[in-house]
């Protein structure tokens, strides 16, 4: 093959060959690009970060089920109204509060404290 797959990042398209579209990580991986989301890394090198769609990709039509990670649903502005930031830096006193899934959406009340990303400073 020449090519396997590819999204353009910030763009509508994504262009897939052969069985590539069947694997669910790659499908979304391609979509995150027109997201505008580029690869995850872990130590310095793309494709070797396992904790979202960004980084490793996997042959399998049925999987893993997963979602992006965190730090790229923040950078897209997933979950904007239930998300919070904290520096321990600048803090008087230990924070306190529940990290709720994203299956939980609904029931994540950040007035009570209930957060579905938090990012740490």
């Amino acid at each position: 093959h020449a090519f396997e797959s590819y999204g353009y990042v910030n763009a509508y398209l994504s262009v897939f060959n052969d069985e590539e579209i069947t694997f669910v990580s790659t499908a979304v991986h391609e979509i995150g690009h027109n997201l505008g989301l580029q690869h995850s890394n872990f130590q310095g090198r793309s494709y070797r970060d396992t904790s979202g769609y960004m980084g490793l990709s996997y042959a399998d039509t049925n999987g893993p089920l997963m979602c992006f990670n965190a730090a790229k649903s923040w950078s897209i502005g997933w979950f904007d109204d239930k998300k919070v930031e904290i520096d321990p830096t600048k803090m008087k006193r230990p924070w306190k509060g529940e990290l709720v899934s994203f299956v939980d959406y609904p029931r994540a009340d950040p007035a009570s404290g209930q957060y579905i990303i938090i990012k740490v400073d």
